[in-house]
């Protein structure tokens, strides 16, 4: 034990010592107030620069051991130090915390790789801590806080490991310029813990500041707002110690509306970036830079639209960073800053879809937050649905409804493979579970049927439009869960008479399709059912009938319909099916990776492709 504890101690001063020297001398006694003065208008626990009492109103979430409904953090300072060549973040973070008189500890989950080397309160006392059983969530740690006080100011130095969940490592020759190193963090859902020790629950949402060194060749961003460096204290500096400094850079930010643990993000990497709009730029690789500025050129577009439906845009600034090609996802909606994926950069602009749902959730998700993961379609069905209202903006309501339909579409097919038919409700019972193995497209696409169908209820999209923009409005800086969207929801249209019709349990907690079938015709979808009645009756006798003219006047919408409906028809090709249909209508060569996802038996068509060029 005492071998275990000298090394423990010996990883705290050199931690320490790191960020001594990146920082300059660290007074954690000094106030912070001018740091953390946050706008938040909502009924929060820091107004004016002072700490209130704690509110309840959190409830249970099974993927957090945390306890915020007995201590909290409201605000936090993370320093921090990235170290490639060990591949780890060694940091110190500083929480503000909120607790009832009589509460004993604060619970922060914690994975079982993250390194916690001390914990103090803001004049230097060590504060006991513990790491709690591990279990599937983590071992989280549990630290000791005074009874007799509210408000309490506790300091955390740890380290991150190789293998966190949340940080992703890249070695050069995983990017475009194969030249630097390239990391970035994905928290959600529950990663953010394997990052910072955190009360890793949507509900609990925090303002920041943060430093973050870097090597000088690099560049660091956060989901934050960039605020100038401060300058290291060269007269409590060794020789040695500057010369080590001269080697980094270190990069300041800060967010002033408060956001979950899940958004916290960084990069680092060799990154550009251009001007693309008022508010906007677009950051990547220099070998993606030019294609990037073009194809998100219309970002200014998409959020004017946006803020004539639900109210002005509230966050600094809204960024978009280009990640290398192994991000998993089509993009994430980190606060001030989308990652999105390479794959995005078509030329044509025909995946910027994906850049109108990330900017949808700046009031759906990030502004608006769920409380649970268990509620998550609160995030994804508002977004998808106001997603698709930006597009009926920016391009006619067909557009809207023609995206819409591919959407129900694919709903019914993932509700058909589901193995666990719970994970169908809006709803759902993430006990004992990750919630990370249940994110499907049901919360995206039955949480936007809902929606649809409340708005036709209530007499279309004006009035819809309206109460979108007062629950944004009630629940801005909060946390919300699906019986206080009801609530507001009900509230809003008091005097509609027909509100007594809404089965909120069957939608809510019902599994499977709902009963209600929206319509979604339009002029584009009897385009492509035509098309698609002509590949029922096509086979190699005829393939000579397959002619690029009959996707000449689609639009990218329509051919990833057109695939869509093949998919779901279950429609059987040949390889010569697949070959024509590759050549002619030009997926072969198409840089749209959604056409390709949505080709049926698309490893056929690899075949054929490969076949060809050999």
């Amino acid at each position: 034990m005492r071998e275990a504890m000298v090394s423990a101690a010996q990883q705290h001063l050199c931690i320490w010592l790191i960020v001594v020297v990146l920082f300059g001398e660290i007074d954690l006694s000094k106030d912070t107030k001018p740091l953390f003065n946050t706008k938040e208008k909502s009924d929060t626990n820091v107004q004016d620069g002072k700490m209130k009492t704690l509110s309840t109103g959190f409830i249970y979430d099974p993927s957090s051991r945390s306890n915020p409904n007995e201590a909290v953090t409201k605000r936090f300072h993370w320093r921090a130090s990235v170290n490639f060549q060990a591949k780890e973040i060694n940091a110190v973070v500083r929480y503000d915390v909120i607790k009832q008189l009589g509460a004993q500890k604060i619970v922060l989950d914690a994975s079982l790789d993250l390194k916690v080397h001390s914990v103090e309160d803001v004049d230097g006392n060590s504060l006991t801590f513990e790491r709690l059983a591990t279990d599937i969530y983590g071992a989280p740690l549990s630290i000791n806080l005074p009874e007799n006080i509210n408000n309490i100011t506790i300091v955390i130095s740890y380290s991150t490991s190789p293998t966190a969940g949340a940080l992703q490592w890249l070695e050069p020759a995983q990017t475009l310029e194969k030249k630097q190193p390239f990391m970035y963090s994905q928290n959600q859902p529950i990663f953010a813990r394997s990052m910072i020790p955190c009360q890793d629950t949507p509900q609990v949402k925090m303002t920041f500041f943060a430093e973050v060194q870097v090597p000088e060749s690099l560049v660091a961003l956060m989901g934050a707002k960039s605020v100038a460096p401060r300058q290291p204290r060269q007269n409590k500096t060794t020789t040695n110690e500057l010369q080590e400094i001269k080697k980094t850079k270190m990069f300041r930010f800060r967010q002033d509306i408060p956001v979950p643990a899940y958004l916290i993000a960084i990069a680092v990497g060799d990154v550009k970036s251009r001007r693309i709009g008022r508010i906007s730029e677009v950051w990547a690789e220099k070998g993606y830079l030019e294609t990037a500025v073009h194809d998100f050129s219309d970002i200014d577009k998409m959020l004017d639209a946006a803020e004539r439906i639900v109210g002005s845009y509230r966050f600094a600034m809204y960024n978009i960073l280009v990640l290398p090609p192994s991000f998993p996802y089509g993009g994430m909606e980190n606060p001030c800053l989308t990652f999105v994926t390479p794959t995005l950069l078509t030329g044509d602009k025909s995946l910027t879809n994906v850049i109108t749902h990330e900017i949808a959730h700046s009031w759906f998700g990030n502004l608006v937050t769920t409380k649970t993961y268990e509620h998550f379609w609160l995030n994804e069905g508002f977004t998808v649905f106001l997603e698709r209202k930006i597009q009926g903006a920016l391009f006619g309501s067909d557009e809207r409804k023609f995206s819409a339909k591919i959407g129900y579409i694919r709903l019914k097919d993932i509700i058909e493979k589901l193995s666990d038919f719970d994970d169908t409700r809006l709803v759902t019972n993430l006990t004992g579970r990750n919630p990370h193995d249940m994110i499907n497209r049901v919360g995206y696409e039955k949480g936007h049927t809902f929606l649809w169908y409340l708005e036709q209820l209530v007499g279309g999209d004006k009035p819809m439009n309206a109460f979108l923009k007062s629950y944004v409005d009630q629940f801005a800086y909060k946390a919300v869960e699906s019986d206080e969207m009801k609530d507001s929801f009900v509230t809003f249209f008091a005097t509609t008479n027909n509100l007594t019709s809404i089965d909120w349990n069957a939608w809510l907690h019902g599994r499977g399709l709902p009963s209600y079938v929206p319509d979604y015709s339009t002029s584009l979808e009897a385009q492509v059912d035509r098309l698609l009645e002509k590949w029922r009756s096509i086979n190699h006798n005829n393939l000579e009938l397959v002619s690029s003219n009959d996707i000449k006047n689609f639009s990218p919408q329509e051919k990833i319909a057109f695939l869509t409906k093949m998919n779901a028809e279950k429609i059987r090709l040949t390889a010569n099916h697949l070959e024509k249909m590759s050549t002619e209508y030009g997926f072969d060569v198409s840089k749209n990776s959604e056409s390709l996802r949505c080709l049926p038996d698309y490893y056929c068509l690899v075949g054929v492709s490969l076949a060809k060029s050999l």
